[in-house]
């Protein structure tokens, strides 16, 4: 049986590699661990971009929900609420413009979805001066039509939708980035724990031959007791080896110990932040719901106490209207399922 493995300085360079490489392998993880979080912040900040968008959409909707009451009751009690409507959309868009500002792409679509809602509102302010002035004239209300403020909304819509689009295929691209450089985190981690383990292996292998070689050479010095003080000097060297090993392989524990907590502190933290992402948006498509299904009964009350006086283009309005609020229902929906599907 050969008595070692690996010499004493073959031993202490096995221990300088594995800790120069658990060194390594922490320095590699914490790189690799900054630049998930960082595509985890733009995952999250395309999803406040789609949820901006939809607010800007929501409000201009309502927007023009308001002027739409307006146009068929002829009651100014509905303008108070065109006009906050109309406030809201400018101050949404300001947030939105603010949260793209660094994209020159959607920079330019918002900018092109800000004069098409800007339009929108001007055709309907246009239209509502136009219903007052008549009726101050003619002393009568007098419907007017609404095809080109349908038209500027129609354009509104169209910009939006392109700005959803643009930055879903963004967050489809960032969260791909994300679950790569997880899998790259993920390779570092167990390769480097595999070769520590190799490392470490082998020098547990080459310890346990010198106790082996140990015994051996105890036999020796027993018959042969002519050669015991050699064979002490020997024993004594390969104790102070064996300690060295063991210090080393020690040391090597605790640091595996502190990247291994380093690590599940950061899996814990991860984990809070999807719930934290997936409980806002879980309330923020609560919080929705209601407001749209007091537009959709709204309409609903006014087409029943309306009946006999709607013209069929003012039911078509109401219908649309009530089709558009379903249209958000379910996108508000969907949203409600994404965050279910997050908590899954």
């Amino acid at each position: 049986m050969p008595k070692t493995i690996l010499t004493l300085e073959n031993k202490l360079i096995a221990g300088f590699v594995s800790t120069s490489l658990v060194v390594f392998l922490a320095l590699v993880s914490a790189w690799v661990a900054r630049d998930l979080q960082r595509w985890q912040l733009w995952r999250n900040h395309s999803v406040e971009v789609l949820l901006q968008v939809s607010d800007v959409r929501a409000a201009a909707n309502g927007a023009d929900a308001a002027r739409r009451l307006y146009e068929v009751s002829g009651s100014e009690l509905q303008l108070p609420a065109y006009f906050a409507e109309s406030a809201l959309v400018d101050e949404e868009l300001k947030v939105l413009r603010a949260m793209v500002a660094d994209d020159a792409a959607q920079s330019r679509a918002v900018g092109s979805l800000s004069r098409a809602a800007y339009a929108a509102l001007a055709q309907m302010d246009d239209e509502i001066s136009q219903r007052a002035l008549q009726r101050d004239l003619l002393g009568i209300d007098v419907a007017l039509t609404d095809v080109e403020s349908f038209n500027r909304l129609a354009e509104f819509h169209q910009r939006s939708e392109e700005i959803e689009h643009r930055e879903l295929q963004y967050r489809e691209e960032r969260m791909g980035q994300e679950r790569q450089t997880s899998r790259r985190l993920l390779a570092i981690v167990l390769l480097g724990s595999l070769v520590s383990t190799l490392l470490n292996i082998s020098i547990q292998i080459s310890i346990r031959r010198d106790v082996l070689a140990r015994a051996d050479d105890t036999r020796v010095i027993a018959e042969q007791g002519e050669r015991l003080a050699e064979a002490h000097g020997v024993l004594e060297h390969r104790v102070e080896a064996l300690t060295a090993a063991n210090h080393i392989i020690a040391e090597n524990s605790r640091d595996l110990a502190l990247v291994r907590g380093a690590l599940e502190r950061k899996v814990k933290e991860l984990d809070r932040s999807n719930k934290d992402l997936a409980q806002f948006a879980y309330v923020v498509s609560h919080d929705l719901k209601s407001p749209l299904r007091g537009i959709s009964s709204l309409a609903t009350w006014i087409e029943e106490d309306a009946a006999e006086s709607l013209t069929g283009d003012a039911r078509r309005h109401l219908e649309m209207m009530r089709d558009r609020v379903s249209r958000l229902e379910a996108m508000i929906e969907g949203i409600l399922s994404y965050s279910r599907a997050g908590w899954a």
